[in-house]
């Protein structure tokens, strides 16, 4: 997985939007070690970015999100974050959900040595699927294991340097540094854009090819 990363680097680096990702997460990133995160412009953008907004969560909802986000520090558990969140509506029907995607976009931001775990990273690693009928325990179960996954991995791609090629390309292009844009997080936009060009038939139509 790592060599095809690797060897289509260019074109996944020409498919990243300096303008809509990259800026937009340093701009977060320098605001909230600055103390803004309780200001309406960062919360807007915050949610903007995150794709909160899209998820249509109810306001009371976004509310206590930020609230553990004003709280939180590099101590704060994954756990408590999904616990806490579980306790408010989701939306105006009501649901009590299980959001995992957003909570590790909590705790990231908190830590940016932290993985975020959605749907692209998932299905790059073929990490199981969540069934709706399953209770919370059994849900929390799954992504916890999914994570533990991911944090492990992250580390070991990093220690061994088997995305090197593609981290020290993408920080040339964008001309961050690991303060501004830490390898995990490098590594995370690496693996949301190669995955989806593999969803929009990139392999298919021969802009992404096996070497």
């Amino acid at each position: 997985m790592y060599t095809l990363v690797n060897n289509n680097i260019d074109t996944l680096l020409r498919e990243i939007n300096r303008k809509s990702h990259v800026l937009p997460y340093i701009e977060l990133s320098n605001s909230f070690r600055q103390g803004d995160y309780q200001t309406n412009a960062f919360q807007k953008q915050y949610r903007d970015f995150y794709q909160l907004n899209a998820a249509r969560l109810s306001d009371d909802f976004c509310s206590a999100y930020f609230e553990l986000l004003n709280r939180g520090n590099r101590e704060t558990s994954i756990e408590e974050i999904i616990n806490s969140l579980y306790e408010i509506q989701s939306n105006a029907k009501g649901i009590h959900a299980v959001h995992f995607s957003f909570a590790t976009k909590l705790i990231h931001t908190l830590d940016n040595n932290l993985p975020i775990y959605d749907r692209m990273v998932a299905t790059f690693y073929f990490l199981p699927d969540i069934k709706q009928n399953w209770t919370k325990e059994k849900k929390i179960e799954v992504y916890l294991n999914s994570y533990k996954f991911l944090k492990s991995e992250y580390e070991r791609v990093i220690d061994n340097n088997l995305l090197e090629i593609s981290i020290d390309k993408f920080r040339k292009k964008f001309d961050v540094d690991d303060k501004q844009y830490s390898n995990c997080k490098v590594i995370d936009t690496l693996i949301w854009r190669y995955t989806a060009l593999l969803k929009s038939g990139a392999i298919c139509n021969r802009h992404i090819q096996y070497r």
